[in-house]
């Protein structure tokens, strides 16, 4: 059994902005239920109607209740919709339960009391739905449930006594690159390669740092050389990977097939 005695102990995070820190009140995570039931009443029913339980799940809305702040609000705003991993962490237990192709529905703050009670939010969370979307139960690396990070920058400064590499850019600017510790990589999705290379750019990139959103900017406006970056990451990264981990997964056959288009549409 892996249970958390109680909510306190339980943390949100999301790879769609990893600087959001989520001070919940309450929260519920995306539940799974079985659709309608099936009608299967003919002509030789007796007394009742019959039926049988329907065949497709659905994940269900999560909720999360939070303090109305409006940094919160503007920074929920600017992924409203934007699909990643929303992730509900046990402190104690070091049980993670994934959420991949979720996003954001809104944000709606509640009705304000003149006294005694502080004005809350509630963020919604949708599913894209689909077996890739279904909840994925694992156990955060040895020690995780105590790092006490949250943020890219808490992170950084964890990266900070590893070696870094300057990638030096055609059009004469600078990227410092770091390595990509396990613990960071664990979080990655593990069917959606698109993803993954947003992620490492976005975590491997120390200066100047990028959002998600300004990763998958990069990418679209040049591909070759955010694979070639991407590739330098996970290059500094290998030495850090826990045994088992194979050198070569589908990221390399993305990287590759990402490199194959643009070359063909003679992108850089």
């Amino acid at each position: 059994m892996s249970m958390e005695n109680s909510g306190y102990n339980i943390i949100v995070t999301c790879t769609q902005d990893s600087a959001i820190t989520f001070n919940c009140k309450a929260k519920r995570r995306p539940g799974l239920r079985l659709g309608s039931k099936i009608d299967v009443t003919t002509d030789h029913s007796r007394s009742a109607r019959e039926y049988e339980p329907g065949g497709l799940l659905e994940i269900t809305d999560g909720q999360l209740t939070v303090p109305d702040d409006p940094d919160l609000e503007r920074s929920i705003l600017a992924i409203l919709g934007q699909k990643g991993i929303i992730t509900f962490r046990g402190r104690t237990t070091g049980k993670e339960v994934r959420y991949s192709n979720a996003w954001f529905a809104s944000y709606t703050p509640s009705e304000i009391s003149l006294d005694s009670t502080q004005p809350t939010a509630v963020i919604t969370i949708q599913s894209a739905g689909g077996t890739t979307s279904l909840p994925e139960v694992a156990d955060a690396l040895p020690g995780e449930g105590h790092m006490g990070y949250s943020t890219k920058e808490e992170l950084l400064r964890r990266l900070s006594s590893l070696p870094s590499l300057d990638f030096e850019l055609p059009e004469g600017g600078r990227l410092k690159l770091g390595p990509l510790l396990p613990e960071v990589r664990a979080r990655f999705p593990q069917k959606n390669s698109w993803e993954k290379l947003l992620l490492t750019l976005h975590f491997g990139i120390q200066t100047p740092q990028l959002s998600l959103r300004e990763s998958a900017e990069f990418v679209n406006l040049f591909p070759l050389r955010a694979v070639a970056v991407g590739r330098k990451i996970l290059q500094l990264s290998a030495e850090y990977d826990r045994q088992g981990i194979p050198e070569r997964d589908e990221t390399d056959h993305f990287f590759a097939a990402l490199e194959g288009i643009a070359e063909r549409r003679g992108e850089r």
